[in-house]
């Protein structure tokens, strides 16, 4: 959960070799934006200014990503 706890992040586990991370709104559910992670995402932490996410691949490495911006993303409906 980000620092002022407004977002959350999931992580998918199914992108095989690449997982993403998928930043939600905690008050209105909506995607705010989605991160590839190189490997399985293992564990994850925001900064304290919320502004990047360190994230533990599975494998070992630890990767510092950017969060920002935090914009809402189009995401197709059950239909598309």
């Amino acid at each position: 959960m980000s620092p002022d706890g407004s977002v959350v992040a999931v992580a998918d586990l199914t992108g095989g070799e690449t997982d993403r991370l998928i930043f939600v709104s905690t008050t209105d559910g909506r995607v705010r934006r989605s991160l590839q992670v190189p490997g399985f995402a293992a564990e994850a932490a925001f900064s304290p200014d919320g502004d990047r996410i360190a994230v533990r691949s599975g494998n070992g490495p630890l990767y510092l990503l950017p969060v920002s911006p935090l914009v809402e993303l189009a995401v197709p409906s059950p239909s598309d």
